[in-house]
């Protein structure tokens, strides 16, 4: 059994023992869906389905870099890492049981060997984490959390959860823990759409989520 963190006092002392804020979570989450809504007809089909999570990416390197986070991408695995709080941050599109406390979520779509080598090593962290001196750990003893999300017609959820089993094909079949954000939703309320720093913009740009 995983460990669910849903009510919002819960998730944000699990965050925070991580050194991650929810705010900054969904700012990323936020700034992704945007650069989806902002393309047309005249962008490449491809385009469509990677620009949510290209965004979301960057966001948040962009929005953990003051905390002291990095990003790595070593053999083109996009990762964000913390190395003092010992984690690394891998943006992946969930099926329909993301963000659902009671489901049993998993990523979309099959994931390749950087994402199943991970996980396998996140279960040996876990059995034989106090095993291993200090001054030998490094990037691969890393626990790799998952920004898993998905995008309905009505919402956005997300969470930022620990996965432990996967199988073969890359497909993730359990979690050691779970903290679901609350969802943003599709409605009426205006995004702010976020500029990359550039002295040579400085008007703020707002669009309406219809």
């Amino acid at each position: 059994m995983s460990a669910v963190y849903a009510e919002a006092l819960a998730v944000n002392q699990r965050l925070a023992l991580l050194g991650l804020k929810e705010s900054l979570l969904q700012e990323a989450m936020t700034q992704g869906y945007l650069a989806r809504a902002r393309l047309t007809a005249n962008h490449p089909r491809i385009f469509h389905g990677t620009s949510t999570w290209a965004e979301t990416v960057a966001s948040l390197r962009e929005l953990l870099k003051p905390e002291g986070w990095q990003k790595s991408d070593l053999g083109n695995y996009e990762l964000t890492i913390n190395a003092t709080h010992e984690i690394a941050i891998q943006v992946v599109t969930g099926d329909e049981g993301t963000g659902l406390a009671q489901a049993l979520p998993s990523n979309k779509c099959p994931k390749g060997r950087n994402t199943i080598e991970a996980i396998i090593n996140n279960h040996q962290l876990d059995m034989f984490e106090e095993l291993i001196p200090l001054p030998c750990r490094g990037i691969k003893n890393l626990s790799t959390w998952i920004l898993l999300y998905r995008i309905t017609a009505e919402e956005i959820r997300c969470e930022l959860s620990l996965p432990s089993v996967v199988s073969e094909e890359g497909k993730i079949r359990g979690w050691k823990e779970r903290i679901l954000l609350r969802p943003l939703y599709r409605g009426d309320k205006p995004f702010e759409v976020r500029i990359s720093q550039n002295p040579e913009i400085d008007i703020p740009i707002q669009r309406k989520v219809r």
